[in-house]
């Protein structure tokens, strides 16, 4: 080897030492001063913690693969946990409006990590493992006076749960296959639930109080317990339906398509039925001009191809009304 060429490398080797002993040295600094260099390990886990919001956050949106995501509200404190991600993998970005957790595929190649979007983070990351043993996780928090506009929520598989919510909240959950649980929820915004994978996918609603709801899948099972609405649409291709509905306003209308089991309050039907309160042969109140008020109703619409549907519905006892059941 040549004298040059072995100078290099022992220059190399230096810088190498000093930047290692920069972070060890950091490292210390940022324990001191509270701020998070490296992943906390609790247990087998690595994780993140990042403070988010001042009570007006626009939007939280988290994209990622392989994990899963849970969104806890009522929290004595806002919040990002970040649990088991390959740090050169992921980008966190926030400001006062708008928080953002991204996650990259695996890159194969050089060309695919810059062509990600992520860029190398620093020596530090290479000092310890990737990611840590246990599920990839991303817990979100959120206090009572914190008001997060829209949750938007992408994931390959895994599970999402969203609770204990209750603002004018958009609730957007997109994923291939896997579990969306939503509980005691109130908005008078927007809850969309899309799966499009072929592996059957688990929506479990109970006490969600939603202005306008969708359910799109190409297969799942959908549970529903204490579940009301002002417009429901729900476009299952294959699957199952259990569920309760109250809808939002006292007129409302319901219509079920769908090529299988179908049972309305325990009622058995073909392919199809259809309601509506108060019927259209109910007499409707003349406005303040003389002319009809235009009506406004609250909406279920479920359809589906080899779908079984079960469905509990407002027991209304009034002698003059008429259900236009197909039977």
């Amino acid at each position: 080897m040549k004298r040059r060429s072995k100078l290099f490398l022992i220059v190399a080797g230096i810088i190498f030492a000093i930047g290692v002993t920069v972070c060890l040295v950091a490292a210390g600094v940022s324990t001191s001063t509270g701020e998070q260099l490296f992943a906390a390990k609790i247990g087998e886990d690595k994780v993140y913690t990042y403070k988010i919001g001042n009570g007006e956050t626009d939007k939280i949106k988290v994209s990622v693969t392989d994990a899963d995501v849970n969104i806890y509200g009522g929290s004595d404190r806002s919040y990002i946990e970040v649990v088991n991600f390959n740090e050169n993998l992921c980008s966190y970005s926030a400001n006062s409006a708008v928080v953002t957790f991204k996650e990259a595929s695996e890159v194969k190649d050089i060309t695919g990590f810059w062509e990600s979007g992520l860029s190398f983070k620093g020596l530090r990351y290479l000092l310890l493992p990737t990611s840590g043993g246990g599920k990839k996780t991303v817990n979100i928090y959120i206090d009572s006076i914190e008001y997060v506009k829209i949750f938007d929520i992408a994931i390959g598989k895994g599970n999402v749960t969203v609770s204990g919510i209750d603002s004018e909240t958009d609730i957007n959950v997109s994923l291939k296959n896997g579990k969306v649980t939503l509980s005691d929820i109130v908005t008078e915004s927007c809850v969309n639930i899309k799966a499009s994978g072929d592996l059957a996918t688990d929506v479990n609603f109970k006490n969600v109080s939603a202005n306008t709801v969708s359910v799109t899948a190409k297969r799942a099972k959908f549970v529903g317990e204490g579940f009301k609405s002002a417009e429901c649409d729900m476009n299952i291709t294959v699957g199952s339906v259990t569920t309760d509905f109250t809808p939002l306003l006292e007129s409302y209308e319901i219509a079920v398509k769908a090529k299988g089991k179908l049972v309305v309050d325990e009622v058995p039907y073909i392919d199809s039925y259809n309601d509506k309160y108060p019927s259209d042969n109910a007499a409707t109140p003349p406005s303040a001009d003389n002319g009809e008020e235009e009506e406004v109703r609250a909406y279920l619409n479920i359809l589906g191809d080899d779908l079984s549907v079960s469905l509990d519905t407002p027991v209304v006892y009034d002698a003059g009304e008429e259900t236009t059941a197909n039977q």
